[in-house]
């Protein structure tokens, strides 16, 4: 169980006494290592097996656990998948990692949600995450990362809670799961502002928007085969030219083109030579979070 607490300072020291070559050669073996990992988790998942333990999907051996589990074989009920996240030494930054990864194995960034304009304001972090018929909710606030003082959970600790075909399985009061050491390290490490949060794999849609322009984001974009499924929302106004009308054969004309080539009306309208202006927000394949507010563009 990790209950040890890291100084900032000590960790700011530690990080900038590292020679720039040492950070840049580490820098470079943890992508090669993660894209790695990312493929032997692929090709494991293809023969519907499990990169960590070596075994089927399907296959559950108490004594060895494993963050398969959280698929829900049989024999992994909800006392045993408690077991694993709290005994089994996986961490938070594993066990959320490999949610990403299963998430944006069926359909990249439509499976996860980090929308900041979504979560609870009082949380420190919140994910929900999606996989078919599975939904997982990771949070934590800072009575949680301090541990619950004068309590049984006075370590800290985040919450997690799963669903089942849009039913309750596993419940937020269920779990008070302890930071292993190694996520104590790295969660210091980010509030010093010594690392950056890095998903390379297991990005969701809020990553996109902290690293991609809007533009390259509608260009890139293609439309969806009905809104149950669009990752996207692009709500688009056009303004007419001062002096100038727009020609509704245009507007049909673009109309067209967008249901032959797939391409967003977002991107075509700019043919019209008209000021435009695309209101960008999640569509609706992305899943809700738990409790959270009422999703806003």
């Amino acid at each position: 169980m990790g209950q040890n607490n890291y100084d900032q300072e000590e960790i700011r020291k530690f990080f900038t006494s590292l020679p720039k070559e040492v950070i840049e050669r580490e820098n470079k073996k943890q992508l090669q290592e993660i894209e790695r990992d990312h493929k032997e988790f692929c090709d494991a998942l293809d023969e519907n097996k499990c990169s960590l333990c070596g075994r089927s999907l399907r296959y559950v051996n108490k004594a060895k656990p494993c963050l398969h589990w959280l698929l829900r074989p049989k024999g992994a009920d909800k006392k045993r998948i408690l077991e694993m996240l709290v005994s089994g030494g996986f961490g938070f930054y594993r066990t959320q990692g490999y949610l990403r990864w299963i998430a944006n194995y069926e359909k990249p960034l439509a499976n996860i949600n980090t929308l900041r304009e979504e979560q609870d304001k009082k949380k420190l972090f919140e994910i929900t995450v999606k996989y078919k018929n599975l939904e997982w909710t990771i949070n934590y606030n800072q009575s949680d990362r301090d541990g619950h003082q004068g309590t049984k959970n006075n370590y800290p600790h985040y919450h997690f809670a799963m669903r089942v075909d849009g039913l309750p399985f596993i419940d937020f009061s269920d779990s008070h799961i302890p930071f292993t050491d190694e996520d104590l390290f790295k969660l210091t490490a980010l509030e010093a502002k010594v690392i950056e949060p890095m998903e390379l794999y297991g990005a969701s849609l809020q990553e996109i928007f902290d690293n991609v322009s809007l533009e390259e984001i509608i260009d890139s974009s293609s439309s969806a085969p009905s809104d149950s499924e669009s990752v996207l929302k692009f709500d688009t106004l056009i303004e007419a030219n001062e002096g100038e009308t727009i020609s509704g054969d245009e507007i049909i004309k673009i109309i067209k083109e967008n249901k032959k080539t797939g391409v967003p009306l977002a991107t075509l309208v700019r043919k019209l030579g008209h000021k435009t202006t695309t209101i960008v927000s999640p569509g609706e394949r992305i899943p809700e979070i738990l409790h959270r507010s009422k999703r806003r563009n």
